[in-house]
């Protein structure tokens, strides 16, 4: 497992399940980045920065059932975490004027339904856009 690997699964499976707020999603997108500096530090030198984000999580639940709590966790982990680290990754390309290149693992279902799963699809579709949107 590399760095990336490593600073993106510490984060997702820790950081993302307990952040009640914006600044705690903004600090733990900053120190996953900085988990991955030793990489993106080598990788700039020799051409542009790199960032992967790989948050996913998913429930079962039927969209009549489905609470708020339910939507915001899975939507603050796929999207609102995602969204994060990518803002931070490119204020960081910005910095170094260099460019880079950003890699979301999505899932075929940001374009396909998947009954029982509403926010989960919700969440990878608005990714793929926000990804679409960002470029």
């Amino acid at each position: 497992m590399g760095v990336l690997d490593e600073a993106a699964d510490t984060f997702a499976t820790g950081d993302a399940y307990a952040a009640t707020g914006e600044d705690h999603l903004e600090a733990a997108a900053v120190r996953t980045l900085k988990r991955a500096e030793p990489f993106t530090s080598w990788l700039a030198r020799r051409c542009q920065t790199a960032h992967r984000n790989n948050a996913g999580v998913e429930k079962m639940v039927p969209l009549l059932a489905m609470s708020a709590a339910d939507w915001d966790a899975v939507i603050r982990t796929n999207l609102t975490v995602s969204f994060l680290c990518l803002r931070e990754a490119a204020k960081v390309m910005a910095k170094n004027n260099r460019g880079g290149v950003v890699v979301n693992t999505s899932s075929d279902h940001e374009f396909i339904p998947w009954p029982g799963f509403a926010h989960y699809c919700a969440s990878k579709g608005g990714l793929k856009l926000l990804m679409e949107t960002a470029a």
